[in-house]
């Protein structure tokens, strides 16, 4: 037998695809304030949106100082002594640029051979908007939800969200919730259905080297004075041994190895690591004693993101 809500939320996805199409044709970069319209325009049909299902209070958040980019929040309590759970996603997206590397234009969703293109499809819209229409599909067969649900749909997640701690300490009471669920970020794979509980943190810092007190010409300083590309290049050169593992000294204090049974059950799943890595046209890599998943999932990675210098 079909679960009817099941049942409702499939029979709707031709309008939830033109809904999504809508939302992607909003061109709403948090990063440029040229796109000011399509920030506004994406926030205004998440909106509606909510409004059409039934969800209460839907109002726009800030920080206490009122600045940047409003997030959105809406609840429905249906359910009297259940747990509540705040729904979290963004309707920002990243910048198109470069413009010339698309098939097709990047504000406008196009299907080809069974999938959607366009900017933010993947990262958030497209996870949002099922997110959404999984709620609508309770409201509309059952008359409420099974669960008291809040959502905050934030639009600076693609600029490292500088306004989120602000307005979770300005709304706290407003979004106080038992737990949290993520609507961000693509499935693993289209044919697994899979649900993250966990995932590994994220710290960042800039490191910078100057070896002389000006620019220099390499044609009259190169060789006395030490290149601080090179210097550079070779901090973070040391910072892996030759199988991957990483160097830096207290990395791995505190880091538990994966059980036996979490390997067992990592094992278990169906995966083609030779597909995986032919399609990225890629070789395995990484700390020797552990699995490509469990590299994955399991162990803290020291990755550089880019180097710039002269």
């Amino acid at each position: 037998m079909t679960d009817p809500v099941l049942a409702h939320a499939l029979d709707r996805q031709p309008q939830l695809i033109e809904d999504l199409k809508r939302l992607v044709a909003c061109p709403s970069v948090g990063a440029d304030p040229a796109m000011a319209q399509g920030m506004e325009d994406a926030r205004q049909l998440v909106e509606a949106r909510l409004n059409a299902i039934g969800f209460r209070d839907v109002q726009r958040l800030t920080p206490a100082d009122g600045g940047g980019q409003p997030a959105i929040f809406a609840q429905r309590l249906d359910e009297s002594g259940k747990p509540t759970i705040l729904v979290y996603a963004h309707y920002d997206v990243q910048p198109s640029d470069p413009v010339d590397k698309w098939d097709t234009p990047p504000f406008e969703a196009v299907e080809r051979e069974g999938r959607l293109y366009g900017r933010g499809i993947s990262d958030d819209k497209g996870p949002m908007m099922i997110a959404l229409d999984t709620l609508a599909a309770f409201v509309a067969v059952e008359g409420r939800l099974p669960v008291n649900v809040k959502l905050l749909i934030e639009g600076e997640e693609e600029t490292g969200s500088p306004s989120l701690p602000g307005i979770l300490e300005t709304h706290r009471d407003l979004l106080a919730a038992d737990a949290v669920l993520s609507a961000d970020g693509a499935r693993w794979r289209p044919d697994l259905v899979a649900l993250n509980v966990g995932s590994r943190g994220n710290t960042g810092f800039e490191m910078r080297v100057q070896t002389a007190g000006r620019d220099l010409h390499s044609g009259r300083y190169g060789g006395i004075v030490a290149n601080p590309l090179h210097v550079l290049a070779s901090l973070v050169a040391s910072l892996h041994d030759a199988q991957g593992a990483i160097r830096a000294s207290g990395f791995y204090d505190g880091v538990a190895d994966p059980t036996p049974t979490e390997r067992a059950e990592i094992a278990a799943i169906p995966y083609d690591e030779d597909d995986t890595f032919a399609a990225i046209a890629a070789k395995p890599h990484g700390e020797a004693g552990y699995s490509t998943l469990e590299r994955l999932w399991m162990r803290p990675t020291l990755d550089v993101n880019g180097l710039w210098g002269g």
